[in-house]
């Protein structure tokens, strides 16, 4: 994955060379997950701020939306939990109002992670099941490993 980071670093460069705001953005949201990905989470949250930046300068919203959600998860992989809900809630408000159901399942996930990364069970697996049911209305992959999430929590 190193690998594919250097790569991707490598194409946002020649974005910004050649002027492609919708590019740089783009790549900067996908090398910001990737860095968190990779175990660099300070890392991914530079490369995340800025790529927020840029998605809402440019007016792209669903961008924004992943980039605070990954965000959210970067500061909870740091212990920053109370930042990390705030980017997550961030992230459902605005995927609510452009209607993406994907991303308000993605955003429901990171909220319950991060809920149960707090030590709230409950609130956390209840997180977990609306986005299972959201992941699952989509048909996205995505629900296996949450139903995995919700499983390994137990009956509760």
């Amino acid at each position: 994955r190193a690998g594919a980071a250097d790569a991707l670093a490598r194409a946002v460069e020649v974005c910004r060379e050649v002027g492609s705001r919708l590019g740089t953005a783009t790549g900067l949201v996908f090398l910001g997950a990737l860095r968190r990905e990779n175990g660099d989470p300070a890392a991914a949250i530079e490369t995340l701020t800025e790529a927020i930046e840029l998605v809402r300068d440019l007016g792209v919203r669903g961008g924004e939306v992943e980039a605070l959600n990954e965000l959210g998860a970067a500061h909870r992989d740091l212990g920053d939990l109370d930042l990390s809900a705030d980017h997550h809630r961030r992230a459902l408000s605005l995927a609510q109002t452009i209607e993406s159901l994907m991303d308000e399942a993605q955003s429901y996930a990171g909220l319950g992670r991060t809920e149960l990364a707090a030590g709230r069970p409950a609130e956390g697996a209840e997180h977990l099941r609306t986005a299972l049911a959201l992941f699952t209305k989509v048909g996205a992959g995505e629900a296996a490993e949450v139903a995995a999430e919700l499983d390994r929590l137990g009956p509760g």
